[in-house]
């Protein structure tokens, strides 16, 4: 069984420290180091309203699972809201494609190490909906952009070349922010540099032409995080 929903400002409040306070600790010390009682010592609160809730840690990191993925979506969600659709036709495909990266980039830092660890555990379980949704959701709304102008993109199957350049910048995305195998062996590079980088990759397999002269490669939009 998953989250007990509260209904009363109070309880909100409550669950929303529970959250934090566990996030916090499975960031510092791992998912198998923490237990109710410190993330209720963590949260002010008390073991009666942890049980409240969820009925014990396991129900709890499901619930932290999917939240962290919901986060991911509402940014998505909010930085895609924050021009209109008319004004997504007028960027520059060079600018749209980094600026894809760049979010894509933000939304990977969020909670990643918690992810990492919660991913790790129920890797044998079968508790990537969640991810997966997102994913999905993402996909789309990639496609939605750069498929807007299916004239600027030269690959034979431009929905085919949208979908495998997602697949590769997540890849890379991971390869040097969430500490898999290639620490060790490649140097990581600055967040423009690996935006503009893998903007470029992304260009030259949709088969467009990035121009000679030197485009912008900060879309303000994308900073509404702040």
């Amino acid at each position: 069984m998953g989250v007990r929903e509260p209904k009363q400002d109070r309880s909100r409040r409550t669950l929303a420290r529970i959250e934090r306070a566990a996030l916090e600790l499975i960031g510092e010390r791992g998912v198998e180091s923490t237990s109710v009682h410190d993330i209720v010592e963590r949260a002010r609160s008390s073991v009666g309203s942890f049980y409240a809730r969820f009925d014990g840690k396991e129900s709890l990191l499901r619930h932290l699972e999917s939240r962290i993925w919901e986060g991911a979506r509402e940014r998505w969600d909010e930085a895609v809201a924050s021009r209109e659709p008319a004004e997504w036709l007028e960027i520059e495909l060079p600018d749209l494609t980094e600026a894809i990266v760049r979010l894509l980039l933000e939304t990977y830092r969020v909670h990643a190490r918690q992810r990492r660890l919660l991913e790790t555990r129920h890797a044998l379980d079968g508790a990537a909906d969640a991810a997966s949704e997102f994913y999905r959701h993402v996909r789309d709304g990639i496609r939605g952009l750069l498929l807007a102008r299916p004239e600027l993109i030269g690959h034979p199957d431009p929905s085919t070349a949208v979908d495998f350049s997602l697949v590769v910048v997540s890849g890379a995305l991971r390869e040097f922010h969430e500490g898999v195998s290639l620490d060790d062996a490649l140097p990581v590079p600055t967040d423009e540099r690996l935006v503009h980088e893998l903007g470029r990759l992304v260009l030259g397999y949709l088969g467009a032409e990035e121009p000679e002269a030197e485009h912008g490669s900060q879309i303000e939009f994308f900073d509404i995080w702040g």
